[in-house]
């Protein structure tokens, strides 16, 4: 069911999955069949309704028809859709916090237009989340286009977002993706994402491959993919000159966001002692 764009900011649901989309035509439809198969097993076992669970498609200015492909997804699929455009090509991180932005739901997924969810991950994450109200994120194993080096698959989990289930309230205090044209250069606002979860907030882990990650010429894992086969400590250093420019900003800019999110929870502690 497509849900009109002017509802944008005004929608609650239990679950939200974001989708962040830019000359996806050619995967979308497989990315988006892929939630719509794990949200129905989800539902199936839990008996929830299929309106707790919207799928959030955002277009980041593509040329390609990505948007059409997600509305007509979305007339067709049992689950709210919406799908949204960006009037420019912003760059991912505006993407994804827009989405989020975009429905009030307790419960976040983030995928990348060209990834799949498996069966199980949406029933396994949620499942997961209920049984451990302390915890503030599930991440779970996450299957490879390709062999790498074993040392590589846990960084490789701890910085990917497709493998990851969060409560909304973390994506908040944290201050959501960092954005900016430095970041966008480096490529690595997953990564950074997910280093501020694992730092401030205890997550769960699960060790099953409930996500499927895609390798396209030129997109991340293509990239660093000769390194990867490598063992960490010989895989050589591919960064290039403009990202090799952009470190220094970037690692100031997680710094100073390290503490502002410290200073922030540490005042939410303070004002929960001082009102017990």
């Amino acid at each position: 069911m497509l849900i009109e764009p002017d509802r944008e900011g005004g929608l609650r649901a239990a679950v939200s999955v974001v989708v962040p989309a830019w000359q996806a035509r050619g995967t979308l439809l497989r990315t988006l069949r892929s939630v719509e198969a794990s949200v129905a097993g989800h539902l199936d076992a839990s008996g929830a309704d299929a309106e707790s669970c919207v799928i959030v498609v955002v277009d980041d200015g593509s040329s390609d028809g990505t948007l059409d492909a997600a509305a007509v997804f979305g007339l067709g699929s049992f689950l709210p859709v919406l799908a949204l455009r960006n009037a420019l090509n912003r760059d991912v991180s505006f993407t994804r916090n827009r989405g989020v932005a975009a429905v009030a739901a307790d419960t976040v997924f983030h995928l990348d237009a060209d990834d799949e969810f498996l069966p199980a991950h949406v029933g396994d994450c949620l499942r997961a989340l209920a049984g451990d109200p302390a915890a503030g994120f599930v991440k779970t194993g996450i299957e490879l286009p390709a062999p790498v080096h074993p040392d590589w698959v846990p960084r490789i989990e701890n910085s990917l977002t497709s493998n990851l289930c969060l409560r909304r309230r973390c994506h908040e205090l944290i201050g959501g993706f960092h954005e900016g044209p430095a970041f966008r250069k480096l490529h690595c606002e997953d990564a950074l994402y997910c280093d501020l979860l694992l730092r401030f907030f205890n997550g769960i882990h699960l060790a099953a491959a409930t996500c499927r990650h895609h390798r396209s010429p030129g997109n991340a894992f293509d990239r660093q993919y000769p390194k990867l086969i490598l063992p960490p400590e010989q895989a050589p250093d591919l960064l290039r000159p403009a990202e090799r420019l952009a470190l220094p900003e970037v690692e100031r800019a997680h710094a100073a966001r390290i503490a502002e999110v410290s200073a922030r929870l540490d005042a939410l502690r303070r004002g929960a002692t001082s009102s017990a």
